[in-house]
């Protein structure tokens, strides 16, 4: 479904007369906007090479980040989670990293990548934005029903409109299927160790 769909499906679904094409596209994004902070399944994930050069200076985060699902190194060791301090210890020698750190809006790994290296970091990263009526995005295609629903309920909200409780149940449920369905997909036929360590994520994203 592409954005003047949702949009077109939104404003049946409302069925008021009161509310402008403006407040429509804002109560999109802003479902959007809610439902990417809570939705963690792998088609929000996003796996990015890094190369390495010579004016390495912090590996820096990319614009799109939202929550970080692993690092790993060039020789496949995965990049674990590490205090501030002992990253920048561990990043005043060169070799193939094995602890990271946040610091501000770059990573410091420790020891500090060779340059020439390489660095997989795989995260979940923002939504396409949607701007034109043809425009799409993956959540768009795999589940409008949770961005429509999410819209109605803030909008209800916005005009004191008494079924802002019903499409809120109907929103959370959205979330919870899809995030179940991911979890299950990562369980089916997995080996007993995980590939990746989730067990450092924070409200940070990390």
């Amino acid at each position: 479904m592409n954005y003047g769909e949702l949009q077109t499906l939104f404003r049946s679904r409302l069925n008021r007369r009161d509310v402008t094409p403006t407040q429509v596209q804002d109560f999109i994004k802003t479902s959007i906007q809610r439902t990417q902070r809570l939705l963690r399944t792998p088609g929000s994930e996003v796996a990015t090479e890094v190369t390495i050069t010579d004016e390495y200076n912090g590996f820096a985060i990319p614009g799109d980040f939202l929550q970080l699902v692993a690092l790993i190194a060039d020789d496949d060791h995965e990049i674990i989670r590490t205090n501030l301090t002992n990253a920048l210890r561990r990043s005043k020698n060169q070799g193939s990293p094995r602890v990271f750190a946040r610091n501000r809006d770059k990573l410091v790994l420790g020891p500090r990548p060779l340059p020439g290296s390489i660095i997989t970091i795989v995260y979940h990263a923002d939504f396409s934005a949607l701007y034109d009526a043809t425009d799409e995005n993956w959540l768009t295609q795999i589940a409008p029903d949770v961005i429509i629903n999410g819209a109605l309920e803030d909008a209800c909200t916005h005009f004191n409109d008494p079924r802002a409780d019903r499409f809120e149940t109907k929103f959370t449920q959205g979330i919870v299927d899809l995030n179940l369905m991911a979890q299950a997909d990562e369980t089916t036929n997995a080996s007993v160790e995980p590939g990746y360590s989730l067990d450092y994520a924070s409200e940070e994203g990390f």
